[in-house]
């Protein structure tokens, strides 16, 4: 099995023989735990800011959500690496792997300069939210800080694509939580001042996350261009711009960031419209997707591990065994997803009135747990379809599939059911679960029929991994 070190042995789909929800497991844990450091990390920047005052914790949450609204295009292009580098690794070629990193940092780098320009219209279109004038004075100068970063943010995501694709999950969770821990300093440090630094509030918290940034990043690309990481995945080769392979990269990388970015929108757009009903329907809305999100996080992280284990296995040419560690990754989501479905079905009312300021939106979140419950399975069947297209490069179906259903059944469904129907915020959540129900049949159904294991993004396998992993398949 390959482990975290640097060598070049068996892909971990071939070393994981009869069980692949076993391996699936494996590689979806360390995931789960960066995913959760990474959220706490918002948290705590929220928090600091209840001594500061309500005005800069509501900022800072809304600025953190449009920050990662602005970067999806471009992080979610650059999570494509995973799919190049799994192939490679598949195909016994871990000396190319290296290289993907550097062609698609330099093919979004130019963006990472422009970003901070958008500050001008930040305001405005924080205002046009709904957000008070001052709350959205704050969130636009804590994104303009923010966005300073997003080159480091880039750097880091196309390297921890690289160690995805090996399926080496544990040392971006290592980094991860050393971040953690130099968030929570440097956000006490730069809030409240110390030493040099005047107490910096709102301001103070948005450039504690961009140092923290710059830090992971470094810690990141050290042992990346390390000897043996150099020698064994070429790493220190392939460092020059190439357009052809930029234009290769982007062809697979930039529908997925575009369905990355439609997603950000439309579930932004839901939650505008769900505060836009009332302070009672906001106020349910948001305990009831901070609880989903609970559920959400795994099922992502397990679409990254079938990401992994379709491309390993196409990369070196058994379609049939990638199907079998997809659909492995499938029944570990559903049970995972079904299970928390059915959690938030019991217990749908302690957990609303435990959250909820008063009983009026407790009993309103009650009830939308019942749709929070219903779309787990169709949630879970998205996002694992999803992950194992895209390790096979399938990635335009999905982007245009996702495009025509957020204009054509998402948005009009929340309208439809939430203000035509007169149904309030269950109609809206009744609209949501639609969306997701029939992008899921969608997604199965383009799995299902195969022709994703004909995709290959690299050459055909030629090296030596190929033919053990055969005999093991």
């Amino acid at each position: 099995m390959t482990g975290e070190g640097t060598g070049g042995g068996r892909t971990p789909a071939a070393a994981a023989g009869e069980r692949p929800a076993r391996e699936v497991i494996r590689l979806a844990l360390p995931v789960v735990a960066s995913m959760g450091a990474q959220s706490l990390m918002g948290l705590t920047d929220v928090l600091f800011m209840r001594w500061v005052g309500p005005a800069e914790q509501s900022a800072v949450g809304l600025g953190a959500a449009m920050s990662w609204t602005l970067l999806a295009l471009f992080t979610g292009t650059l999570s494509a690496v995973s799919t190049f580098v799994a192939q490679e690794q598949g195909a016994g070629r871990p000396e190319r792997t290296g290289a993907y990193v550097w062609q698609a940092f330099w093919l979004v780098l130019p963006f990472a300069a422009l970003l901070p320009l958008a500050g001008p219209w930040l305001h405005e279109l924080l205002r046009l939210s709904g957000a008070p004038t001052d709350v959205a004075a704050l969130a636009a100068r804590y994104i303009e800080i923010r966005l300073w970063s997003a080159a480091f943010v880039f750097l880091s995501f196309a390297i921890v694509g690289f160690y995805r694709g090996l399926g080496q999950m544990w040392l971006p969770l290592w980094i991860t939580l050393g971040q953690l821990a130099a968030n929570v300093a440097f956000d006490a440090w730069f809030v409240f001042g110390g030493g040099p630094v005047p107490a910096l509030g709102l301001e103070g918290v948005a450039w504690a996350t961009a140092l923290v940034t710059l830090l992971g990043a470094a810690g990141l690309l050290a042992p990346f261009l390390a000897p043996s990481r150099r020698r064994v995945y070429g790493t220190g080769r392939g460092v020059a711009p190439s357009a052809r392979r930029m234009l290769d990269f982007a062809r697979i990388g930039v529908p997925v960031g575009a369905s990355w970015a439609l997603e950000m929108v439309v579930w932004s757009v839901f939650t505008i419209y769900a505060a836009a009903l009332g302070r009672a329907e906001g106020a349910a809305h948001n305990i009831v997707m901070q609880v989903v999100h609970v559920s959400f996080l795994p099922g992502i992280a397990l679409s990254v591990a079938a990401s992994t284990l379709v491309g390993q296995q196409l990369g070196a040419e058994r379609p049939e065994a990638a199907e079998r560690y997809a659909r492995a990754t499938l029944r570990v989501c559903l049970g995972y997803m079904g299970g928390m479905g059915l959690l938030f079905l019991l217990l749908r009312r302690p957990l609303a009135d435990g959250l909820a300021a008063d009983g009026d939106v407790a009993a309103l979140g009650a009830r939308i747990f019942l749709f929070g419950a219903a779309f787990q399975v169709f949630d879970a069947v998205g996002i694992v379809c999803g992950g194992a297209l895209r390790g096979a490069g399938d990635t335009r179906y999905p982007m245009v599939v996702s495009i025509a259903l957020s204009w054509l059944v998402f948005l009009p469904a929340i309208v439809l059911f939430g203000s035509v129907a007169g149904w309030g915020l269950e109609g809206a959540w009744l609209g949501a679960t639609t969306y997701l129900a029939v992008l899921a049949a969608f997604l199965y159904g383009r799995f299902r029929r195969g022709r994703w294991k004909s995709f290959r993004v690299v050459e055909p396998a030629t090296g030596p991994l190929a033919p053990e992993a055969a005999e093991r398949a």
